[in-house]
This record gives C-alpha cells, structure tokens and sequence, in this order.
C-alpha cells in the first residue's frame, strides 16, 4: 500500500461500520481495518475496489464490538496511487457522548454471565465529568419486567437470583450534582447489556485442526476444494494468511498461490457433536468473493453455513454476502443451539456465476455447555430441602463422631456447634 494514512476508532456501540473512500477521492484506494497492536495485527476486513465505486474507490463493510479499538489503514493502491479526498466513517448508535456528566467504566468488563443463585458483582468506576456522582441504580429485567436496586457505596453493582437459564437485560443509572440521570448504554434502556443465568460453562467440543478430527471434504469444484493445512500464500489474493486462532493450521479453499474455488462448490461438514440445551456453537470464518482481486464477477456468490440435528435434514444457520462480510478477514461467530442430540455443522462455498475469485477458510470450531449449580443448603443433613427436626435428630444420632453430612460447620466432630448451625438455618432451604 502506498503513501498509507492509519487512523484509531473506539466502538461507541456494537454492530454495523462502514469505511468507505466510494466516489469521494481521487486515485485508487484500498482500505484495511485491524484489532490489535504493532507489530500483533489481526485483519479484520479489506477492500480494494468497491462495487459501483468510480475510480478503484474503496469500500468495506464490518462488524464492530462496543468499546473495542479499531485501526483504519487508508492509502494507494500502488507506487503511482495517492491523492485528495474524503473518508467516510459510519458506525453504529448515534456516536460517543462529549463533555459527560460523569464517565461510567467497568473495569473488569461486564460479565456475560451471572450467577443463577444470586451475589454477581460487576465493579464499577464513576468518574467526574462536567458534574459529580452522588448515586445510582442497577436496572434488569430478566423477562418478568423492569426491576431495580441501589448499587453500592462505591458504585459496584449486585446481582440478584434468577432462573437458570434467564435472558438478563441490564443497564446502570447515575444521578448527578446538577440532576442529570447518566445511563449505560448511553440510549438504555432501547440498548442494554446483557448477560445469561448460568454458574459456568465447559467445552464439550473443541477443534483448532491441528489433528484430524473426523471432517470430511465434499469435493465438488475443479479446483479450489477444501484443505486442512498452514495458510501458505500470506494474504497475496484475498485468501487468509494465518489462521484464526494462532494454532497453525485450519480449513482453507486450496493452498496454492493461484487457486480458489472455481468450477462448482465445495463443503466441509464436520462430525457428529454431542450438545444439550442452550449449547453455543462457536467458530471463525474468512470470506472472500473477488471485490478487491480483480475478481471478474465480485459480489455475487454466497458462503452458506448449515447444521444438521440427529442425521436430520440440514437447514441454514447463516449465509454470508453477497457484500456484507465477503471481502475477507476473520469474523467470530457463536450460534445458540436448542433441544439435545448430535449436531453437525457444513460450511459450503462455490463460484456458481461468471468466474470470480472465491476464497474461504474455516477455524476454531468448538461447543460450550452452560450449567447451573444447585444452591448449598447448610443444616440439609438428610437432603430433603429442608432444615428441620428430621435433620435434628440425624446430628443427635451421630453425636460425637467425626466428619460427615451431620458436621455440619466441618470441623472434624459432630458437637454443639453443628447444633447452633443447624438452628439458624431452620426452615426451607433457599
């Protein structure tokens, strides 16, 4: 890229951003957008010459994620590329507030999980702006309606119980010196945080390629098919020159340096994956079909994903383009997957119209499984739920002796202390 102007963007919002030089300058541009830091760049998207754009303009479509960096890498196509003009910068929401109030961050992140059983504590930090904090309030709704409670003393927020499993909508108010109500989201509660009632989640599924794991290649182009290799043709013709995940290797359309799909589709359809309710279905996917390579017919071909329950028909998960997320870079996607059984899932890419440059890649593919934890229920010697006579009589029959369900404050003898324990538990167990 020549004579390259770089720029740094802060999500105020996450969704939809779009960079563009279209009609607005005059050479020919290109546009690349990347996470990360010199020197540990991670491609996010790019674009050399934007459909119905005059002059080789550029422009490039992308998903953005709330308080995350971006950098914009703007310049010429070649040596003899450079010039004046204007770049458009869209993004999602209606932009970042200037000269707030007060300044509300969350310094160990927001918590896309909250206890079930209740005690979440988000930290918050609220700071001076043209005012001062003096209070606020954590505001949720788990689908039953708005509800809401004092945060701390020092601004930290305190979840309550919910229902394994709920859908919690979440958003923080400060109240100001002067009287102004300062929200986060900025536009809450039409926009709010989010975050699901589980105590954990695990892994039951986890491929990063680097062992044979029991795909299988549907190899139906002429050329083009996919492969499980190291990406070997660093990005030279909108194919991905690493990986997703820093591992090595993962699923690419060809690895030569002049190949892509061409001359039908190609799938790549994984094997049977255990997963249970509320299961996520995680994986990256690079997409390209030839607007910036000189493609001959860019932005017209699809990338389809599809799953596949218990050796069921398959049906669409997602399908990617013809424009939006088809000029290459890494996009993570999850999916949340209902019922119980075995899955599989099918990523299928072809140059199905006039011949273009089709290039796809695949990587990180995993399932998680969230859980909830039952709730300790102390002086529940007999298991019943309830704290009682019952469980009374259990710590008197095992008086004196050592460990077991009816030691119950754990210190190695069953005594007077388990009794006091046990007292002031009485009743149903929360």
């Amino acid at each position: 890229m020549n004579a390259d102007v770089w720029f740094s963007y802060i999500a105020c919002e996450t969704g939809s951003m779009t960079v563009s030089t279209c009609d607005s300058i005059d050479f020919d541009s290109d546009i690349v957008v990347y996470q990360g830091t010199c020197g540990a760049l991670t491609q996010v998207a790019c674009n050399g010459d934007g459909t119905n754009c005059a002059g080789y303009s550029s422009h490039v479509v992308f998903n953005v994620t709330q308080g995350a960096e971006y950098l914009f890498r703007v310049g010429g196509w070649d040596a003899s590329s450079e010039g004046s003009g204007a770049l458009f910068v869209d993004g999602p929401g209606v932009g970042c507030e200037t000269n707030p109030a007060v300044v509300i961050d969350y310094p160990s992140g927001r918590p896309s999980l909250v206890d079930p059983n209740g005690g979440t504590v988000v930290a918050i930090d609220v700071t001076d702006g043209t005012s001062t904090p003096t209070d606020g309030t954590l505001n949720w709704n788990d689908g039953t309606g708005w509800n809401s409670v004092a945060l701390g003393t020092t601004f930290d927020a305190t979840f309550p119980a919910f229902n394994c499993g709920a859908s919690v909508d979440w958003y923080v108010s400060i109240n100001t010196a002067v009287g102004d109500v300062v929200l986060s989201p900025a536009n809450a509660p039409t926009s709010t945080w989010n975050a699901m009632a589980y105590s954990g989640s695990e892994i039951t599924f986890d491929d990063n390629f680097q062992t044979d794991m029991g795909w299988t290649v549907g190899a139906g182009a002429s050329t083009g098919n996919w492969a499980r290799v190291v990406p070997a043709n660093g990005g030279a013709r909108c194919d991905n020159p690493t990986d997703a995940d820093g591992s090595g290797m993962c699923y690419v359309t060809g690895n030569g340096f002049d190949e892509d799909v061409d001359g039908g589709s190609t799938d790549l359809t994984s094997p049977p994956m255990e997963y249970t309710d509320s299961s996520i279905l995680r994986y990256s996917r690079w997409y390209s079909n030839g607007s910036n390579c000189n493609g001959a017919d860019p932005n017209n071909d699809y990338f389809y994903v599809d799953v596949s329950y218990d050796g069921g028909p398959w049906t669409s998960l997602e399908i990617v383009g013809p424009v939006a997320e088809s000029s290459g870079g890494w996009y993570d996607v999850e999916h949340s997957l209902t019922g119980a059984g075995n899955v599989q899932v099918r990523f299928t890419c072809g140059d199905l119209n006039a011949g273009s440059v089709i290039e796809a890649a695949v990587d990180g593919v995993s399932l998680s499984r969230s859980f909830c934890d039952t709730p300790s229920c102390t002086g529940d010697v007999n298991g019943d739920n309830t704290v009682d006579v019952t469980d009374l009589l259990e710590v008197v029959a095992s008086w004196g002796t050592g460990s077991g369900p009816a030691d119950i404050n754990g210190d190695g003898i069953v005594d007077v202390g388990d009794i006091l324990e046990l007292v002031g538990a009485w009743g149903a167990c929360p």
